[in-house]
């Protein structure tokens, strides 16, 4: 399908072709017509990722640029262990409605075995997937003969895909083009006499022949600080004089010294930074920010647990510390012990979960901190690419997952003691009158809405303005409105106020209020 290739495509690297197999990312492109007119197309760049398990941190890396994928099957091995895994890949960062599937080496396929029969074979293993109504296309890539009517049926499902996807695409592409300039680059090395020339893909913003550009680096600001220019740009082969989010380009260099640079990294539009900010990017050590599990991991997660955390091509290792579900509105004490106890209650829930195969509703996320043992640099704004986080000291195993969750950043704080009070969730908790004041009076003792005194005392402390509360007769039909004054006792009772209405013993108490708590440690 291929008609151009870059300077990393088609396993060109040495011992690719000694071993037989893709041990790097690689990069091809093609025209795919939409229409009969003649400028209805568009330009697709495949990302050629390697299938072996233990080259699962270079797949990590070309994961990040995907608008489509496509997942290559062995028709004479079925699923493995990295199947799975590129399987989850694609289940955290791209849409089920762009993803397709290729059972490749249909040729090798025993004679006695009709092909039909293999396919069916993996549709029936992928029934439980979210690949489960994913187009499956059989190929032989290696007999010409057998690969035409294959590539043309994938063509076909590529143009339906991308007409059906496009305008979410372009959406996504208008909003990130507003951003600064973002190039995650993947190859570089250095043309003597002429500059050093990256290779990558812009993530965000765009450029230009003369424009000016850093190349953010974690220590240090000798690249950092001193803008290099850009002397020219091509798109496989062909020079051009800008590219924008979304393209694929080598970009040749010129500024200081740039033999020091990594092979990959980011390359970025200068800016004014602050205290741990290059160019577009931004330094850290931890990161608080929003945790979805990636269903098909079904080792334990916990607080305190180390785990490999990728962004961009950076892989380093990261502590754990599960802070609670979004939707359950978790509050937390000033006692470390006591975080430990909700944590270790997180975690035996989490734990069902994953043991029941469930996946978490959508929405119903997890705070979490990542404590960095190596700095990363992200990306800015946050939010716009997750941490993956991954078991990849683990062997890989047939059927096992190493792949744990994604992390989309919320803040990069300094100090973990200096969070500042965060909006977690509207959370709704409910509870009953146990009595009210002999007299008539407005004061209630209410019981059931929190599980002790202490996290009484912190969600009434946090919550802004009062925490006010609904009362309810049986039938569900609202009685009156009190606010909540105090804790009461040791037993997660509180002390109301009634504001408005009537309570009587036994009614309904419902507290449904965006709750706000400072994390400690």
């Amino acid at each position: 399908m291929s008609t151009h290739c870059s300077t990393a495509g088609f396993d060109k690297h040495p011992e690719s072709k000694r071993r037989g197999i893709t041990i790097d990312l690689g990069f091809s492109t093609f025209t795919l017509p939409l229409s009969e007119e003649p400028d209805h197309s568009v330009s697709i760049t495949l990302v050629d990722c390697p299938g072996h398990a233990s080259l699962l941190r270079t797949v990590l890396g070309g994961a990040r640029i995907m608008d489509l994928a496509i997942l290559v099957v062995d028709g004479t091995r079925g699923i493995e262990a990295q199947t799975v895994e590129c399987m989850a890949l694609m289940h955290a960062l791209v849409p089920r409605e762009r993803c397709l599937v290729i059972l490749n080496k249909v040729d090798r396929v025993p004679a006695k075995v009709a092909v039909d029969k293999v396919v069916a074979g993996l549709r029936k293993r992928l029934r439980k997937t979210f690949l489960r109504d994913a187009p499956i296309v059989p190929m032989a890539a290696a007999v010409p003969e057998l690969e035409r009517a294959p590539v043309s049926a994938l063509t076909q499902h590529l143009r339906t895909m991308v007409l059906r996807e496009m305008s979410g695409i372009v959406s996504r592409r208008a909003e990130m083009g507003q951003e600064g300039l973002a190039m995650l680059y993947d190859h570089s090395f250095s043309i003597k006499g002429r500059g050093r020339v990256v290779t990558g893909t812009i993530l965000s913003g765009s450029m230009a022949v003369g424009d000016a550009v850093v190349v953010p680096a974690l220590q240090g600001d000798t690249s950092a600080s001193t803008p290099s220019k850009v002397q020219s740009i091509q798109a496989f082969g062909a020079s051009v004089t800008k590219a924008s989010v979304g393209e694929r380009v080598g970009v040749l260099l010129k500024g200081p010294d740039l033999s020091a640079m990594s092979e990959r990294g980011f390359l970025t539009a200068p800016r004014e930074t602050t205290e741990g900010e290059r160019g577009m990017t931004t330094v850290c050590d931890r990161v608080l920010g929003y945790l979805d599990p990636i269903p098909s991991f079904t080792y334990d997660m916990y607080s305190g647990q180390t785990f490999s955390v990728t962004a961009g091509h950076d892989t380093v290792q990261g502590t754990l510390t599960l802070l609670g579900y979004e939707s359950e509105g978790p509050v937390f004490t000033q006692s470390r012990q006591d975080v430990n106890t909700q944590v270790s209650t997180l975690k035996d829930t989490l734990t069902r979960h994953m043991a029941e195969g469930k996946t978490m509703p959508k929405g119903d996320r997890m705070l979490a901190v990542l404590q960095l043992k190596a700095p990363l640099l992200l990306p800015l704004p946050l939010g716009q690419y997750p941490l993956l986080g991954a078991r990849l000291e683990l062997p890989p195993q047939a059927g096992q997952c190493r792949l744990a969750f994604t992390l989309t950043p919320i803040e990069t704080p300094a100090d973990l003691h200096d969070l500042p009070y965060r909006r977690l969730c509207t959370s709704t908790l409910s509870g009953h009158v146990l009595r009210r004041d002999k007299d008539g009076g407005p004061g209630l003792v209410v019981s059931g809405l929190f599980s002790d005194n202490t996290a009484a005392s912190t969600a009434i402390s946090s919550a802004k303005g009062g925490l006010a509360c609904t009362i309810l007769t049986s039938d569900g039909t609202e009685r009156g409105q009190a606010v909540v004054v105090s804790a009461f006792g040791t037993s997660g009772k509180v002390k109301c106020t009634l504001t408005q209405g009537d309570a009587q013993p036994r009614d309904t108490v419902t507290v449904a209020q965006t709750l706000q708590h400072r994390i400690r440690y």
